[in-house]
């Protein structure tokens, strides 16, 4: 019984993800701790710095590999998502249906980050001094720009949202232009005859 047992620990490691974060979590704590020159300090710290630049490299690759994905799974999605009801009255039905319900959690979930954020008041914590130092002085341009572009009614707004060049939403990866592309696309595709839509 306790071969079986020690045998199942491994087998367990290999088949479930969140014990395989756990233990990398673990390991990059340790790890970072032991090279760290704040902590530990096994070595100096121009080759803790080195080695840290290769410890994270494939965690680096792996969030590009993710972002390279991101878009086009988004797409391929959304768009096989609205033509595969195959039918513009479903589509009407299931929208004003779903309508609702992402207003509704959307409200909500800006009124508990709105109220989270007054009741803790995160920019209380942060030295601005330190910020300054960091960001640097910034022309009066830019901010003067910065206020300009955010002083718009809503009307502009709402037509903003509608991308008017994909190949830009794409490079500023803004996802909610990219995602109404591909509601446009789906309904587009939607209202073909099925033979030219495939």
């Amino acid at each position: 019984m306790q071969k079986k047992k020690k045998n199942q620990i491994p087998f367990l490691i290999r088949t479930h993800l969140w014990i395989q974060v756990l233990v990398a979590m673990v390991s990059g704590i340790g790890i970072g701790l032991l090279l760290s020159p704040s902590g530990v300090a096994l070595v100096s710290d121009a080759m803790a710095y080195g080695l840290a630049q290769w410890i994270a490299l494939p965690g680096h690759l792996f969030l590009a590999v993710i972002q390279m994905v991101v878009i086009p799974l988004v797409l391929s999605s959304i768009i096989i998502g609205i033509t595969s009801s195959g039918d513009s009255d479903f589509l009407k039905k299931v929208g004003l249906r779903i309508t609702p319900y992402f207003v509704m959690t959307t409200t909500i979930a800006v009124l508990l980050g709105i109220s989270l954020a007054m009741l803790i008041e995160p920019g209380n914590f942060i030295d601005s001094n330190l910020v300054q130092a960091m960001v640097g002085d910034t022309p009066a341009t830019v901010t003067a720009a910065a206020v300009e572009h955010t002083d718009i009614g809503l009307p502009q707004h709402i037509v903003q949202l509608i991308p008017s060049n994909l190949f830009k939403s794409l490079i500023d990866k803004d996802m909610l232009a990219i995602v109404i592309y591909a509601i446009f696309i789906g309904v587009a595709m939607l209202a073909l005859d099925k033979r030219q839509s495939k």
